[in-house]
Protein backbone atom coordinates (compact mmCIF):
# COMPACT_ATOMS: atom_id res chain seq x y z
CA UNK A 1 0.00 0.00 0.00
CA UNK A 2 2.84 2.23 0.86
CA UNK A 3 4.35 1.57 -2.34
CA UNK A 4 1.37 2.17 -4.31
CA UNK A 5 1.11 6.06 -2.57
CA UNK A 6 4.85 6.63 -3.20
CA UNK A 7 3.81 6.01 -6.61
CA UNK A 8 0.88 8.18 -6.81
CA UNK A 9 2.83 10.89 -5.43
CA UNK A 10 5.32 10.57 -8.04
CA UNK A 11 3.01 11.11 -10.66
CA UNK A 12 1.64 13.70 -9.39
CA UNK A 13 4.77 15.73 -8.86
CA UNK A 14 6.01 14.56 -12.48
CA UNK A 15 3.18 16.43 -14.41
CA UNK A 16 2.41 16.02 -17.89
CA UNK A 17 5.16 14.34 -19.29
CA UNK A 18 5.94 11.88 -16.31
CA UNK A 19 9.23 14.08 -15.85
CA UNK A 20 10.22 15.00 -12.10
CA UNK A 21 11.62 18.52 -11.60
CA UNK A 22 14.67 18.58 -9.79
CA UNK A 23 14.92 18.72 -6.02
CA UNK A 24 17.11 19.35 -3.32
CA UNK A 25 16.79 19.75 0.33
CA UNK A 26 17.74 23.04 1.93
CA UNK A 27 21.13 21.50 3.97
CA UNK A 28 21.83 19.50 1.34
CA UNK A 29 22.24 22.43 -1.05
CA UNK A 30 24.13 24.24 1.77
CA UNK A 31 27.13 21.78 1.60
CA UNK A 32 27.07 21.55 -2.37
CA UNK A 33 27.76 25.49 -2.32
CA UNK A 34 30.10 25.20 1.13
CA UNK A 35 32.09 22.13 -0.40
CA UNK A 36 32.02 23.84 -4.60
CA UNK A 37 30.43 20.23 -5.61
CA UNK A 38 29.56 20.64 -8.96
CA UNK A 39 28.64 17.16 -9.57
CA UNK A 40 26.16 17.59 -7.20
CA UNK A 41 24.86 20.88 -8.39
CA UNK A 42 24.51 19.46 -11.79
CA UNK A 43 21.65 17.24 -10.74
CA UNK A 44 20.08 20.43 -10.65
CA UNK A 45 19.81 21.20 -13.94
CA UNK A 46 16.97 19.18 -16.35
CA UNK A 47 16.99 16.59 -18.69
CA UNK A 48 18.08 19.15 -21.34
CA UNK A 49 21.55 19.94 -19.32
CA UNK A 50 20.79 23.27 -18.18
CA UNK A 51 19.52 25.42 -15.21
CA UNK A 52 16.19 26.26 -15.97
CA UNK A 53 13.61 25.27 -12.65
CA UNK A 54 14.37 23.17 -9.27
CA UNK A 55 12.97 23.00 -6.18
CA UNK A 56 14.23 23.59 -2.52
CA UNK A 57 12.81 22.02 0.30
CA UNK A 58 12.84 23.59 3.60
CA UNK A 59 11.59 23.13 7.07
CA UNK A 60 8.73 22.65 8.71
CA UNK A 61 9.10 26.08 10.94
CA UNK A 62 9.04 27.67 7.25
CA UNK A 63 6.43 25.30 5.60
CA UNK A 64 3.68 27.04 8.66
CA UNK A 65 4.64 30.33 7.86
CA UNK A 66 3.67 29.91 4.19
CA UNK A 67 0.29 28.00 5.34
CA UNK A 68 -0.07 31.20 7.44
CA UNK A 69 0.38 33.42 4.99
CA UNK A 70 -2.11 31.79 2.49
CA UNK A 71 -4.39 31.67 5.04
CA UNK A 72 -4.24 35.64 5.73
CA UNK A 73 -2.79 37.29 2.50
CA UNK A 74 -6.71 37.72 1.33
CA UNK A 75 -8.01 39.28 3.58
CA UNK A 76 -5.28 41.80 4.58
CA UNK A 77 -5.47 42.51 0.95
CA UNK A 78 -8.38 43.14 0.96
CA UNK A 79 -8.28 45.98 3.43
CA UNK A 80 -5.43 47.42 2.06
CA UNK A 81 -6.58 50.98 -0.51
CA UNK A 82 -5.01 51.66 -3.45
CA UNK A 83 -3.67 48.68 -4.36
CA UNK A 84 -3.59 47.61 -8.32
CA UNK A 85 -6.44 45.02 -9.67
CA UNK A 86 -5.88 43.26 -12.90
CA UNK A 87 -8.48 41.56 -14.50
CA UNK A 88 -6.96 38.20 -16.04
CA UNK A 89 -8.11 36.12 -19.17
CA UNK A 90 -9.86 33.63 -16.91
CA UNK A 91 -11.99 36.33 -15.18
CA UNK A 92 -9.94 36.32 -11.79
CA UNK A 93 -8.45 39.44 -10.54
CA UNK A 94 -4.77 40.11 -9.60
CA UNK A 95 -4.14 42.22 -6.48
CA UNK A 96 -0.41 42.61 -6.20
CA UNK A 97 1.75 44.44 -3.13
CA UNK A 98 4.98 45.05 -4.47
CA UNK A 99 8.01 45.63 -2.24
CA UNK A 100 11.77 46.94 -2.79
CA UNK A 101 14.69 45.07 -0.93
CA UNK A 102 12.24 44.11 1.52
CA UNK A 103 11.44 48.36 2.41
CA UNK A 104 8.05 47.76 3.97
CA UNK A 105 4.82 45.22 3.89
CA UNK A 106 1.50 44.79 4.50
CA UNK A 107 1.02 45.62 8.38
CA UNK A 108 -1.46 43.15 8.73
CA UNK A 109 1.16 40.45 7.27
CA UNK A 110 4.43 42.12 8.60
CA UNK A 111 5.57 39.44 10.70
CA UNK A 112 4.68 37.00 8.11
CA UNK A 113 6.64 38.88 5.27
CA UNK A 114 9.25 39.44 7.31
CA UNK A 115 9.96 35.79 7.98
CA UNK A 116 9.50 34.53 4.80
CA UNK A 117 11.64 37.37 2.93
CA UNK A 118 14.68 36.54 5.17
CA UNK A 119 14.78 32.88 4.39
CA UNK A 120 14.61 33.78 0.97
CA UNK A 121 17.13 36.02 1.29
CA UNK A 122 19.20 32.90 2.34
CA UNK A 123 17.89 30.83 -0.07
CA UNK A 124 18.48 33.91 -2.76
CA UNK A 125 22.15 33.68 -1.41
CA UNK A 126 22.46 30.07 -2.45
CA UNK A 127 21.02 30.31 -5.99
CA UNK A 128 23.50 33.53 -6.46
CA UNK A 129 26.34 30.75 -5.18
CA UNK A 130 24.85 27.97 -7.62
CA UNK A 131 25.05 30.15 -10.79
CA UNK A 132 28.69 31.10 -9.64
CA UNK A 133 29.82 27.86 -9.66
CA UNK A 134 28.58 26.56 -12.52
CA UNK A 135 30.02 29.19 -14.79
CA UNK A 136 33.43 29.36 -12.44
CA UNK A 137 33.66 32.48 -11.41
CA UNK A 138 32.62 35.60 -9.96
CA UNK A 139 29.25 37.42 -10.85
CA UNK A 140 29.91 41.23 -10.46
CA UNK A 141 28.50 44.62 -12.39
CA UNK A 142 29.36 48.27 -12.54
CA UNK A 143 27.07 50.99 -11.75
CA UNK A 144 27.58 54.57 -13.51
CA UNK A 145 29.64 56.66 -11.10
CA UNK A 146 30.76 54.16 -8.80
CA UNK A 147 34.32 52.81 -8.88
CA UNK A 148 34.07 49.34 -7.47
CA UNK A 149 32.37 46.66 -9.01
CA UNK A 150 29.06 45.21 -6.59
CA UNK A 151 28.71 41.59 -6.84
CA UNK A 152 25.36 39.53 -7.63
CA UNK A 153 24.52 38.69 -4.40
CA UNK A 154 24.38 42.32 -3.29
CA UNK A 155 22.11 43.11 -5.94
CA UNK A 156 18.65 44.51 -5.44
CA UNK A 157 15.44 42.42 -5.49
CA UNK A 158 11.81 43.32 -5.66
CA UNK A 159 9.30 41.33 -3.04
CA UNK A 160 5.45 40.64 -4.55
CA UNK A 161 2.31 39.43 -2.76
CA UNK A 162 -0.03 38.61 -5.61
CA UNK A 163 -3.57 37.44 -4.12
CA UNK A 164 -5.80 35.81 -7.32
CA UNK A 165 -9.65 35.74 -6.52
CA UNK A 166 -11.92 34.08 -8.80
CA UNK A 167 -14.98 35.61 -10.29
CA UNK A 168 -18.08 34.93 -11.98
CA UNK A 169 -18.33 37.77 -14.22
CA UNK A 170 -15.78 36.31 -16.88
CA UNK A 171 -16.47 36.87 -20.27
CA UNK A 172 -13.68 35.25 -21.21
CA UNK A 173 -13.70 31.77 -23.77
CA UNK A 174 -13.22 28.81 -22.92
CA UNK A 175 -9.54 29.08 -24.54
CA UNK A 176 -8.46 32.16 -22.97
CA UNK A 177 -9.50 30.66 -19.91
CA UNK A 178 -7.21 27.56 -19.84
CA UNK A 179 -4.77 29.84 -18.05
CA UNK A 180 -5.17 32.80 -15.63
CA UNK A 181 -1.66 33.79 -17.10
CA UNK A 182 -0.49 32.25 -20.36
CA UNK A 183 3.43 31.44 -20.54
CA UNK A 184 6.02 33.71 -19.83
CA UNK A 185 9.23 34.49 -18.92
CA UNK A 186 10.38 36.53 -16.38
CA UNK A 187 13.39 38.98 -17.19
CA UNK A 188 14.91 38.98 -13.93
CA UNK A 189 17.89 36.98 -13.21
CA UNK A 190 15.94 34.65 -10.91
CA UNK A 191 12.97 34.21 -9.45
CA UNK A 192 11.99 32.45 -6.08
CA UNK A 193 8.12 31.87 -5.50
CA UNK A 194 6.10 29.86 -2.74
CA UNK A 195 3.72 27.12 -4.67
CA UNK A 196 0.06 26.74 -3.75
CA UNK A 197 -1.10 23.18 -3.43
CA UNK A 198 -3.99 22.29 -5.69
CA UNK A 199 -2.98 24.99 -8.53
CA UNK A 200 0.62 25.48 -8.81
CA UNK A 201 2.19 26.35 -12.07
CA UNK A 202 3.30 24.69 -14.97
CA UNK A 203 6.38 24.77 -16.29
CA UNK A 204 8.31 23.79 -19.49
CA UNK A 205 11.67 23.04 -19.28
CA UNK A 206 14.87 23.52 -21.98
CA UNK A 207 14.06 19.69 -23.09
CA UNK A 208 10.46 20.59 -24.05
CA UNK A 209 8.84 18.82 -21.25
CA UNK A 210 5.96 20.81 -19.31
CA UNK A 211 5.92 19.99 -15.19
CA UNK A 212 3.05 20.49 -12.80
CA UNK A 213 3.75 21.72 -9.59
CA UNK A 214 0.57 21.44 -7.94
CA UNK A 215 1.94 18.66 -5.58
CA UNK A 216 4.74 20.54 -4.05
CA UNK A 217 4.56 21.28 -0.35
CA UNK A 218 4.20 23.97 1.64
CA UNK A 219 7.67 24.32 2.59
CA UNK A 220 9.06 23.83 -0.76
CA UNK A 221 10.80 26.89 -2.99
CA UNK A 222 9.86 27.16 -6.31
CA UNK A 223 13.34 28.65 -8.13
CA UNK A 224 12.90 30.29 -11.63
CA UNK A 225 16.06 31.31 -13.87
CA UNK A 226 15.04 34.31 -15.91
CA UNK A 227 16.04 36.36 -19.16
CA UNK A 228 18.96 38.50 -17.44
CA UNK A 229 21.09 35.94 -16.10
CA UNK A 230 21.19 34.49 -20.23
CA UNK A 231 21.07 37.97 -22.08
CA UNK A 232 22.28 40.54 -19.47
CA UNK A 233 24.66 39.03 -16.60
CA UNK A 234 25.99 36.26 -19.18
CA UNK A 235 26.16 38.09 -22.20
CA UNK A 236 28.62 37.29 -24.68
CA UNK A 237 29.53 33.96 -22.21
CA UNK A 238 29.38 30.87 -23.72
CA UNK A 239 28.34 29.47 -20.30
CA UNK A 240 25.30 31.42 -20.87
CA UNK A 241 23.98 28.28 -22.72
CA UNK A 242 24.10 26.33 -19.32
CA UNK A 243 21.03 28.30 -17.95
CA UNK A 244 17.28 27.95 -19.70
CA UNK A 245 14.75 31.47 -18.65
CA UNK A 246 11.96 29.09 -17.62
CA UNK A 247 8.18 29.51 -19.75
CA UNK A 248 5.54 28.99 -16.82
CA UNK A 249 2.03 29.72 -16.54
CA UNK A 250 -1.06 29.60 -14.37
CA UNK A 251 -3.73 27.74 -15.19
CA UNK A 252 -7.28 29.06 -14.95
CA UNK A 253 -9.27 28.16 -11.64
CA UNK A 254 -12.02 27.22 -13.42
CA UNK A 255 -9.92 23.82 -13.69
CA UNK A 256 -8.68 23.59 -10.17
CA UNK A 257 -11.97 24.52 -7.94
CA UNK A 258 -9.79 26.77 -6.47
CA UNK A 259 -11.42 30.33 -5.28
CA UNK A 260 -8.63 32.12 -3.74
CA UNK A 261 -4.49 31.91 -4.30
CA UNK A 262 -1.76 33.70 -2.82
CA UNK A 263 2.07 33.83 -3.40
CA UNK A 264 5.03 35.42 -2.16
CA UNK A 265 7.67 35.59 -4.91
CA UNK A 266 11.22 37.11 -4.92
CA UNK A 267 12.43 38.25 -8.29
CA UNK A 268 16.20 39.05 -8.36
CA UNK A 269 17.03 42.36 -10.62
CA UNK A 270 19.63 45.02 -10.70
CA UNK A 271 19.88 48.62 -11.22
CA UNK A 272 18.57 49.78 -14.29
CA UNK A 273 22.09 51.16 -16.07
CA UNK A 274 24.40 47.96 -14.27
CA UNK A 275 26.16 46.33 -17.31
CA UNK A 276 28.07 43.44 -15.96
CA UNK A 277 31.84 42.66 -15.41
CA UNK A 278 32.95 40.63 -18.43
CA UNK A 279 35.73 40.14 -21.22
CA UNK A 280 33.19 38.34 -22.92
CA UNK A 281 31.45 40.92 -25.09
CA UNK A 282 32.49 44.36 -26.32
CA UNK A 283 28.84 46.21 -26.13
CA UNK A 284 27.34 45.55 -23.06
CA UNK A 285 23.83 46.00 -22.76
CA UNK A 286 22.40 47.92 -19.79
CA UNK A 287 19.80 45.47 -17.38
CA UNK A 288 17.42 48.09 -18.18
CA UNK A 289 17.78 47.02 -21.63
CA UNK A 290 17.38 43.65 -21.49
CA UNK A 291 14.54 44.31 -18.59
CA UNK A 292 12.14 46.35 -20.64
CA UNK A 293 12.52 44.35 -24.06
CA UNK A 294 8.80 43.02 -24.72
CA UNK A 295 9.60 39.39 -26.28
CA UNK A 296 11.63 36.50 -25.26
CA UNK A 297 12.31 34.26 -28.49
CA UNK A 298 9.84 32.05 -29.19
CA UNK A 299 9.81 28.09 -28.81
CA UNK A 300 8.02 25.89 -31.02
CA UNK A 301 4.61 26.34 -29.36
CA UNK A 302 3.60 29.17 -27.61
CA UNK A 303 4.72 32.67 -28.23
CA UNK A 304 6.75 33.94 -24.67
CA UNK A 305 6.18 37.30 -23.49
CA UNK A 306 9.08 38.36 -21.22
CA UNK A 307 8.07 42.18 -19.08
CA UNK A 308 4.72 41.34 -18.81
CA UNK A 309 2.58 38.38 -17.14
CA UNK A 310 0.20 37.79 -20.32
CA UNK A 311 0.73 36.85 -24.37
CA UNK A 312 -0.97 40.07 -25.27
CA UNK A 313 -1.81 43.75 -24.54
CA UNK A 314 -5.84 43.08 -24.81
CA UNK A 315 -5.12 41.50 -20.90
CA UNK A 316 -3.41 44.93 -19.60
CA UNK A 317 -4.80 48.32 -19.07
CA UNK A 318 -1.21 49.49 -19.71
CA UNK A 319 1.04 48.95 -22.54
CA UNK A 320 4.00 45.68 -21.29
CA UNK A 321 6.65 48.22 -21.62
CA UNK A 322 4.87 50.38 -18.96
CA UNK A 323 4.28 47.22 -17.02
CA UNK A 324 8.09 46.32 -17.15
CA UNK A 325 8.51 50.25 -15.95
CA UNK A 326 5.90 49.70 -13.08
CA UNK A 327 7.84 46.96 -11.77
CA UNK A 328 10.54 49.02 -11.07
CA UNK A 329 8.73 51.28 -9.03
CA UNK A 330 7.79 51.24 -5.71
CA UNK A 331 4.02 50.33 -4.30
CA UNK A 332 1.81 53.04 -5.31
CA UNK A 333 3.76 54.44 -7.42
CA UNK A 334 3.52 54.28 -11.69
CA UNK A 335 6.15 55.22 -14.46
CA UNK A 336 4.78 58.36 -16.17
CA UNK A 337 7.27 59.99 -18.86
CA UNK A 338 10.59 59.40 -17.72
CA UNK A 339 10.45 58.36 -14.24
CA UNK A 340 8.47 56.45 -11.59
CA UNK A 341 5.54 59.43 -10.05
CA UNK A 342 3.16 58.32 -7.40
CA UNK A 343 -0.40 57.76 -8.18
CA UNK A 344 -3.18 59.93 -6.73
CA UNK A 345 -5.07 58.41 -3.71
CA UNK A 346 -8.54 59.42 -5.80
CA UNK A 347 -7.73 57.15 -9.21
CA UNK A 348 -4.79 54.81 -7.68
CA UNK A 349 -4.87 52.79 -11.01
CA UNK A 350 -2.74 54.20 -13.83
CA UNK A 351 -5.63 53.57 -16.83
CA UNK A 352 -7.31 56.62 -14.62
CA UNK A 353 -4.73 58.78 -13.78
CA UNK A 354 -3.26 60.76 -16.60
CA UNK A 355 0.25 61.40 -16.92
CA UNK A 356 -0.07 65.51 -16.51
CA UNK A 357 1.49 68.76 -16.16
CA UNK A 358 0.24 71.64 -14.73
CA UNK A 359 2.50 73.81 -15.33
CA UNK A 360 2.65 73.65 -19.45
CA UNK A 361 -0.91 72.52 -19.34
CA UNK A 362 0.00 69.49 -21.76
CA UNK A 363 -0.45 65.46 -21.48
CA UNK A 364 2.67 63.77 -21.30
CA UNK A 365 3.42 60.18 -23.56
CA UNK A 366 3.50 57.58 -21.23
CA UNK A 367 5.04 55.41 -24.16
CA UNK A 368 8.65 54.13 -24.56
CA UNK A 369 10.55 57.05 -25.93
CA UNK A 370 6.85 58.67 -26.36
CA UNK A 371 6.22 62.86 -27.10
CA UNK A 372 5.21 65.05 -25.89
CA UNK A 373 8.00 65.37 -22.95
CA UNK A 374 7.64 67.58 -19.78
CA UNK A 375 10.28 67.36 -16.65
CA UNK A 376 7.10 68.74 -14.87
CA UNK A 377 4.53 65.77 -15.73
CA UNK A 378 2.96 63.75 -12.90
CA UNK A 379 0.31 61.32 -12.48
CA UNK A 380 -3.47 63.49 -12.13
CA UNK A 381 -6.36 62.60 -11.66
CA UNK A 382 -8.32 64.11 -14.41
CA UNK A 383 -11.77 64.72 -15.39
CA UNK A 384 -12.48 63.59 -19.08
CA UNK A 385 -13.12 66.94 -20.32
CA UNK A 386 -9.86 68.19 -18.97
CA UNK A 387 -8.28 64.80 -20.55
CA UNK A 388 -9.40 66.00 -23.72
CA UNK A 389 -7.37 68.94 -23.94
CA UNK A 390 -6.33 69.74 -27.24
CA UNK A 391 -2.47 70.26 -27.85
CA UNK A 392 -0.91 73.17 -28.94
CA UNK A 393 -0.26 73.05 -32.92
CA UNK A 394 3.32 74.18 -32.76
CA UNK A 395 4.80 71.99 -29.46
CA UNK A 396 3.65 70.87 -26.51
CA UNK A 397 5.89 70.63 -23.13
CA UNK A 398 9.29 71.61 -22.84
CA UNK A 399 12.84 70.57 -23.29
CA UNK A 400 16.08 71.85 -23.03
CA UNK A 401 17.12 69.28 -25.97
CA UNK A 402 15.65 67.01 -28.57
CA UNK A 403 16.28 63.28 -27.19
CA UNK A 404 15.77 61.45 -30.48
CA UNK A 405 17.99 63.55 -32.75
CA UNK A 406 17.92 66.56 -35.29
CA UNK A 407 14.30 67.38 -35.69
CA UNK A 408 11.73 70.83 -37.16
CA UNK A 409 9.82 72.21 -35.40
CA UNK A 410 6.09 72.46 -36.12
CA UNK A 411 5.37 69.14 -34.80
CA UNK A 412 2.86 69.18 -32.21
CA UNK A 413 4.24 66.20 -30.76
CA UNK A 414 7.75 67.54 -30.29
CA UNK A 415 8.39 69.30 -26.96
CA UNK A 416 9.08 72.96 -27.19
CA UNK A 417 12.71 74.07 -27.03
CA UNK A 418 14.13 75.88 -23.86
CA UNK A 419 16.91 78.31 -25.04
CA UNK A 420 18.79 78.67 -22.42
CA UNK A 421 16.72 79.99 -19.70
CA UNK A 422 12.58 78.70 -19.16
CA UNK A 423 11.44 81.93 -19.54
CA UNK A 424 12.75 81.57 -23.70
CA UNK A 425 10.95 78.55 -23.93
CA UNK A 426 9.98 78.53 -28.12
CA UNK A 427 6.16 77.63 -27.66
CA UNK A 428 4.79 79.65 -30.38
CA UNK A 429 6.48 80.55 -33.86
CA UNK A 430 6.63 83.97 -33.33
CA UNK A 431 9.29 83.27 -30.29
CA UNK A 432 10.69 80.63 -32.56
CA UNK A 433 11.14 83.25 -34.96
CA UNK A 434 13.00 85.41 -32.71
CA UNK A 435 15.36 82.77 -31.62
CA UNK A 436 16.81 81.97 -35.10
CA UNK A 437 17.19 85.95 -35.69
CA UNK A 438 19.39 85.90 -32.36
CA UNK A 439 21.14 82.50 -33.04
CA UNK A 440 22.12 83.52 -36.47
CA UNK A 441 22.77 87.09 -34.84
CA UNK A 442 25.31 85.35 -31.88
CA UNK A 443 27.44 83.48 -34.65
CA UNK A 444 28.19 87.10 -36.67
CA UNK A 445 29.12 88.61 -33.40
CA UNK A 446 31.65 85.87 -32.85
CA UNK A 447 33.35 86.72 -35.49
CA UNK A 448 32.53 90.24 -35.42
CA UNK A 449 34.68 90.21 -32.14
CA UNK A 450 37.49 88.37 -33.98
CA UNK A 451 37.89 90.98 -36.54
CA UNK A 452 37.78 93.63 -33.60
CA UNK A 453 40.38 91.86 -31.91
CA UNK A 454 43.36 91.64 -35.06
CA UNK A 455 42.19 95.30 -35.57
CA UNK A 456 43.39 96.10 -31.93
CA UNK A 457 46.40 94.75 -31.87
CA UNK A 458 47.21 96.35 -35.88
CA UNK A 459 46.45 99.43 -34.29
CA UNK A 460 43.78 100.35 -36.98
CA UNK A 461 41.33 103.36 -36.34
CA UNK A 462 39.73 104.00 -33.92
CA UNK A 463 41.72 101.87 -31.60
CA UNK A 464 45.15 103.55 -32.78
CA UNK A 465 45.13 105.84 -29.84
CA UNK A 466 44.35 102.85 -27.39
CA UNK A 467 46.94 103.12 -24.42
CA UNK A 468 48.89 99.55 -23.77
CA UNK A 469 46.88 98.65 -21.15
CA UNK A 470 43.67 99.87 -22.57
CA UNK A 471 44.56 97.75 -25.43
CA UNK A 472 45.01 94.33 -23.05
CA UNK A 473 42.14 95.48 -21.01
CA UNK A 474 39.90 95.52 -24.05
CA UNK A 475 41.37 92.08 -25.81
CA UNK A 476 40.69 90.45 -22.72
CA UNK A 477 37.48 91.66 -22.78
CA UNK A 478 36.57 90.75 -26.08
CA UNK A 479 38.06 87.06 -25.63
CA UNK A 480 35.81 86.94 -22.74
CA UNK A 481 32.97 87.28 -24.50
CA UNK A 482 34.03 85.15 -27.36
CA UNK A 483 33.98 82.56 -25.10
CA UNK A 484 30.74 82.89 -23.84
CA UNK A 485 29.18 83.67 -26.86
CA UNK A 486 31.48 80.67 -28.15
CA UNK A 487 30.02 77.69 -26.11
CA UNK A 488 26.30 79.54 -25.72
CA UNK A 489 26.41 78.50 -29.86
CA UNK A 490 27.57 74.99 -29.02
CA UNK A 491 24.71 74.53 -26.59
CA UNK A 492 22.24 76.13 -29.63
CA UNK A 493 23.35 73.10 -31.90
CA UNK A 494 22.87 70.79 -28.78
CA UNK A 495 19.50 71.41 -28.90
CA UNK A 496 19.27 69.40 -31.82
CA UNK A 497 16.88 71.57 -33.64
CA UNK A 498 17.60 71.63 -37.34
CA UNK A 499 16.65 75.50 -37.86
CA UNK A 500 18.35 77.09 -34.80
CA UNK A 501 21.67 74.80 -35.74
CA UNK A 502 20.97 75.93 -39.35
CA UNK A 503 20.79 79.80 -38.45
CA UNK A 504 23.93 79.85 -36.12
CA UNK A 505 25.65 78.52 -38.65
CA UNK A 506 24.56 81.21 -41.10
CA UNK A 507 25.21 83.89 -38.75
CA UNK A 508 29.03 82.72 -38.47
CA UNK A 509 29.22 82.29 -42.50
CA UNK A 510 27.77 85.57 -42.82
CA UNK A 511 30.05 87.57 -40.02
CA UNK A 512 32.85 85.52 -41.54
CA UNK A 513 31.92 86.86 -45.07
CA UNK A 514 31.85 90.49 -44.01
CA UNK A 515 34.87 91.03 -41.32
CA UNK A 516 37.38 87.54 -42.14
CA UNK A 517 36.86 86.30 -45.84
CA UNK A 518 40.54 87.99 -46.49
CA UNK A 519 42.28 87.06 -43.25
CA UNK A 520 44.16 83.84 -42.77
CA UNK A 521 42.94 81.54 -39.81
CA UNK A 522 44.02 79.54 -36.97
CA UNK A 523 43.14 76.03 -37.31
CA UNK A 524 41.22 75.55 -34.90
CA UNK A 525 36.89 75.75 -35.91
CA UNK A 526 35.87 75.81 -32.58
CA UNK A 527 33.55 78.67 -32.30
CA UNK A 528 34.71 79.37 -28.86
CA UNK A 529 38.10 79.25 -29.51
CA UNK A 530 38.78 80.09 -33.17
CA UNK A 531 41.72 83.16 -33.35
CA UNK A 532 43.45 84.72 -35.99
CA UNK A 533 47.07 85.32 -36.94
CA UNK A 534 46.80 87.77 -39.07
CA UNK A 535 48.34 85.57 -41.66
CA UNK A 536 51.72 84.72 -39.98
CA UNK A 537 52.81 81.42 -39.37
CA UNK A 538 52.90 80.15 -35.65
CA UNK A 539 56.08 81.47 -33.73
CA UNK A 540 56.12 84.64 -36.19
CA UNK A 541 56.47 87.69 -34.39
CA UNK A 542 54.04 90.82 -35.44
CA UNK A 543 56.04 93.65 -34.45
CA UNK A 544 53.97 97.49 -33.80
CA UNK A 545 55.70 100.37 -33.17
CA UNK A 546 55.44 103.10 -30.57
CA UNK A 547 57.24 106.07 -29.81
CA UNK A 548 60.35 104.95 -28.76
CA UNK A 549 60.24 101.65 -28.58
CA UNK A 550 58.19 98.76 -30.27
CA UNK A 551 55.74 96.23 -28.68
CA UNK A 552 55.97 92.23 -30.26
CA UNK A 553 53.06 89.92 -30.28
CA UNK A 554 53.69 86.63 -31.30
CA UNK A 555 51.54 84.16 -32.57
CA UNK A 556 51.69 81.06 -29.97
CA UNK A 557 49.34 77.54 -29.96
CA UNK A 558 47.40 78.06 -26.69
CA UNK A 559 46.90 75.10 -24.00
CA UNK A 560 43.62 73.87 -26.48
CA UNK A 561 45.74 73.87 -29.91
CA UNK A 562 44.28 76.72 -30.95
CA UNK A 563 46.65 80.01 -32.61
CA UNK A 564 46.24 82.51 -30.24
CA UNK A 565 48.06 86.03 -30.16
CA UNK A 566 49.32 86.40 -26.83
CA UNK A 567 50.36 89.84 -26.33
CA UNK A 568 54.01 90.22 -24.93
CA UNK A 569 55.56 93.26 -22.19
CA UNK A 570 56.61 96.46 -24.01
CA UNK A 571 60.00 96.38 -25.14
Amino acid sequence: MRAVVLVGLLLGLSGIHGDLLPQIEEKDLFQAVKSRALDDLRNLMDKGGKLSAFVIGSSDKYGQAVEAFRTQAPKCMQSLDNLPHLELSDGSVRTTFASVNGSQYPGCLNSITEALSQHFSYLEDLVTQVAQIVVNRDLVYQVPGQLQTIELSDAPYKDHIHVYESSNNSQSSQHEAEYMVPYHVDNGLFLLITPFPGHGLQLQLSDGSVLKTDDLRSQDVLVLFGLAMTQWMLQGDKKADLFYPTPHAVPGMAFSGVKVRSVFARMKVAPPMATPETDHAHHLATFEEIFMQKKAPENQDSKICSANLDSNDSLQSRDPWLKAMDTLCDTGDAFCWMGCYPLPKECPDPARATCFSEVTNVTCSTEKGGKPMDPTCKWACLPESAKAIQPKDFCNGRMGMLMFGFDFSGNKNNPCIVLFFEVWTLDTPWKFVLALIGVAGMGFCIEALMAMRRWILKRAPPFHRLRPLSRKSLIITIFGLKLVLGYLAMLVAMTYSFELFLFVIIGFVIGHAIFNINSDLGQSIDPCCSSSCDGKPIGTPLMTHSGSGHEETNCLMSPSNSAQPILDQKV
